[in-house]
């Protein structure tokens, strides 16, 4: 019988093991199910995503976009087709992190792209944003004597 109780104490701990792993891993398994629906091909499935991301979660004043806004553009590299996109451009850039600096390069050529076959003023945006591109940061010249003596 001391086999019998011993298998008892392994299931049971084996299963509070994991169901406490399973509530830890929940939140971010939901996050990233919202995360493919900015992707989806039906607008109020990405709009329900957007608003899922860009509101607190409970007991929190931070938008859960700026914690998964490296995962959001990965998945919009890797799924966006163009309407998801314009989505992004405009829920991205309403809370400040949409551009050259705050958004992977990738991502900002894809939008571009998307803005350009949109036409209208998308595609003005889009000469826009692709004239205000940062340039790399310049290293002042070290010959300029000027500059070696104070």
């Amino acid at each position: 019988m001391p086999g019998r109780k011993w298998t008892w104490w392994t299931i049971s701990l084996a299963a509070f093991i994991g169901t406490i792993g399973g509530l830890w891993a929940a939140p971010s398994l939901y996050a990233h199910a919202v995360i493919r629906d900015l992707t989806s091909s039906k607008a109020d499935t990405r709009m329900a995503a957007w608003e899922w991301l860009t509101s607190p979660p409970p007991g929190s004043e931070t938008e859960r976009l700026y914690h998964w806004q490296p995962v959001v553009e990965d998945q919009l590299l890797a799924h966006g087709d163009d309407d998801a996109l314009l989505d992004a451009v405009a829920v991205l850039e309403a809370h400040g992190c949409f551009g050259w600096e705050q958004s992977q390069p990738a991502l900002m050529q894809r939008v571009i792209a998307a803005l350009s076959r949109a036409g209208g003023d998308h595609a003005i945006a889009a000469a826009i944003l692709q004239s205000n591109r940062v340039a790399l940061p310049q290293l002042p010249s070290t010959g300029d004597k000027e500059t070696m003596h104070p």
